[in-house]
């Protein structure tokens, strides 16, 4: 996938990437001037299409970019390709990567609420219909984690505090593995 073709490249937790982290069109982005003046990308833009690739897997399947570039070839055209592969349009496809804080908030009533199980089922399902690469991803695995390790779970804690790990690289997730990795066979 795209994290793990980047990561390998140039390991980076994705949260570092984030500041500034805004959807746009992606036919938008061009190049700007960076911090030592010369033209690129911010980290940011580049964290926006790994997003938008990995949406695109996670919703087709790994083989979605090869045949997109196939069909542009064909096409000469890649919003065409685009839509003939995805049935998405490109120039609102970037608004499936906005961030969802509304339901964040939801999740966060829910466990508050004690209502666990609800909680734990809608993470789920929204983490089904997002993918596992998503601004706010973070914040959604800590969410359960923490549950998990409520409830005795230790293996699927230990799962999802490693992929919060992808995210942020801070003490306290380092803590939360050794805390749960000496419950774990």
């Amino acid at each position: 996938t795209a994290v793990s073709f980047a990561q390998r490249l140039a390991p980076v937790p994705l949260d570092r990437l984030s500041d500034d982290y805004q959807t746009k069109p992606l036919m938008s982005i061009k190049p700007e001037k960076t911090r030592n003046g010369k033209s690129g990308y911010k980290p940011s833009t580049y964290l926006l299409l790994m997003f938008a690739v990995e949406y695109l897997i996670h919703h087709q399947d790994e083989k979605i970019v090869a045949n997109l570039v196939k069909q542009t070839k064909k096409t000469n055209d890649f919003s065409k390709a685009f839509n003939e592969l995805t049935s998405l349009d490109l120039k609102t496809y970037h608004t499936k990567l906005n961030e969802n804080s509304e339901k964040i908030r939801e999740f966060e009533t829910l466990l508050a609420e004690h209502k666990n199980q609800e909680a734990e089922k809608q993470m789920r399902l929204y983490l089904k219909e997002r993918g596992d690469y998503f601004i706010g991803a973070s914040l959604l695995y800590s969410y359960l984690g923490d549950l998990y390790i409520s409830q005795g779970r230790y293996s699927d804690a230990l799962m999802i505090t490693e992929k919060q790990l992808e995210f942020q690289d801070i003490p306290s997730i380092y803590r939360k593995l050794a805390d749960v990795a000496v419950h774990v066979d």
